[in-house]
């Protein structure tokens, strides 16, 4: 029905700056398309899935997306995002959700005018398992914002990277959270939702290439911005004497303004 539709897109915008993008659409994905099944139009509400939990969703801190996580990494406030795109992220989600709601509910009405052939549909149970998944949800936040403010000025260099000790223990935490979500959830949980690891497996080698090429053109990008720095920084100073010669100059100017007028 649109109505759950809708309303399953909306929660799922809502959780994806809490789960990730990735952790929303493994969680919705199938169920979504389980309930969409019987319907002969069902497309768009895939479509739909994918601009609004997909991308519109994760605007809204570091855990959403990857490149907000990279700017929290170097220094960017956690809720810098929150705070500055709140209303332009409930716009258009709001403006994408009204109009797949319209879509749907047009192409709705359309298959209830076919009748369909065979097995009618079940009736569907929907329901949430796994909860204490959203303690553990609360220990990647905790972690996460604990690596913000912890400043042990200890680092490690391995093989020419530097690694801070604040991100050591962050990423240490956030590896045994998800060795306890597997353990403390059941399995039948996952097979009922059809959890597999092949997305997160995609998601992986995707990542991989995106950072492998960044890695290519930061290079040049870092070489230039060195042989660039001393010349700016040589400016910088001309400037600041300049600077200074024009205020002696003004503050002379004045002191020879003050002895004619006293002379007069």
């Amino acid at each position: 029905m649109p109505i759950v539709n809708t309303a399953m897109l909306a929660f799922g915008t809502l959780i994806a700056s809490v789960v990730g993008t990735t952790g929303a659409a493994m969680i919705l994905i199938r169920p979504l398309i389980r309930a969409n099944a019987p319907r002969l139009h069902n497309v768009h509400v895939v479509v739909f899935f994918i601009f609004l939990v997909a991308n519109i969703g994760g605007a809204l801190s570091p855990l959403g997306d990857p490149p907000l996580f990279v700017g929290f990494l170097h220094g960017v406030d956690f809720f810098w995002t929150t705070r500055q795109l709140w209303f332009e992220t409930a716009l258009v989600a709001g403006i994408v959700l009204a109009v797949f709601a319209a879509l749907d509910l047009w192409h709705y009405r359309n298959d209830r005018l076919v009748a369909t052939v065979g097995e009618g549909k079940r009736p569907m149970h929907i329901s949430v398992s796994g909860s204490i998944n959203l303690l553990l949800l609360a220990g990647i936040i905790t972690a996460i914002l604990g690596a913000a403010a912890w400043k042990p000025a200890t680092s490690v260099d391995v093989y020419g990277t530097n690694l801070e000790l604040q991100n050591i223990a962050r990423d240490a935490a956030l590896v045994l959270i998800a060795i306890l979500s597997l353990a403390l959830t059941p399995s039948e949980h996952r097979e009922a939702n059809g959890f597999t690891w092949e997305p997160i497996a995609e998601v992986a080698i995707l990542f991989a290439g995106i950072f492998t090429c960044i890695i290519l053109r930061l290079a040049p990008c870092r070489r230039y911005h060195s042989r660039r720095q001393p010349a700016r920084d040589r400016l910088f100073l001309a400037h600041r004497r300049a600077l200074r010669v024009s205020r002696q100059r003004a503050d002379l100017s004045g002191v020879l303004r003050a002895r004619r007028r006293r002379r007069a």
